[in-house]
């Protein structure tokens, strides 16, 4: 008899088990917990990610801003498998503007962007330290010299030496050039209004 009482507690226990982790397992139960438990996995799996694929495709570099960029991307995958899927993406839906405004000011305040501006490092100043300024994911393109070569040489230009951000300069090409019109370079004028992007480097510019 007593074998008996085991074995139907065991399968007791054993049930209790398979109910609460069954309970556990299903969508918007125990959320925080999950999100903590995600949290710290989307982390891990960024940092492997560094590690092991990424340390092939690139070799020379450690990156600790990628790491963060993958684990956003693995959380993201995450929460997948704790929310109803529609009523996330309805609450997505419906904070897309304060979403869109969040990842603006965080790439900002990273410092990330859509640039190729990295190949200077490779091209020009071979022998420096570009550990902190190297390409996150992807690969630079050097055919788009339009954008890292020409028109980012005409905007860096304008903050340099004593007259800075003049609207007629002459320290790139030797002659009187229109930076406003024909270059889209930033400049002391008040038509940036009608060029809110170029006001950056006005706002930021050491």
């Amino acid at each position: 008899m007593s074998k008996i009482k085991e074995k139907f507690d065991n399968i007791k226990q054993n049930n209790k088990f398979v109910k609460a982790l069954s309970n556990f397992i299903n969508k918007e139960n125990y959320t925080i917990i999950k999100l903590i438990i995600v949290a710290i996995l989307a982390i891990i799996a960024g940092i492997i990610f560094e590690y092991t694929i990424y340390r092939k495709i690139d070799p020379q570099y450690i990156s600790k801003n990628r790491m963060i960029i993958m684990a956003g991307f693995f959380m993201f995958a995450g929460i997948h498998f704790i929310f109803k899927l529609d009523k996330m993406y309805n609450l997505i839906h419906k904070h897309r503007y304060h979403l869109a405004g969040i990842f603006l000011v965080f790439v900002m305040v990273m410092g990330y962007h859509g640039s190729s501006i990295v190949n200077f490092d490779e091209q020009i100043q071979l022998d420096s330290d570009n550990r902190h300024f190297h390409a996150l994911l992807g690969v630079p393109r050097l055919i788009r010299t339009d954008e890292w070569a020409s028109s980012m040489l005409y905007k860096l230009s304008q903050g340099v030496g004593e007259n800075k951000f003049e609207y007629f300069s002459n320290k790139l090409r030797g002659t009187e050039t229109d930076m406003f019109t024909v270059v889209d370079a930033p400049v002391k004028d008040i038509l940036m209004i009608g060029k809110p992007l170029e006001l950056r480097f006005h706002i930021f510019w050491k």
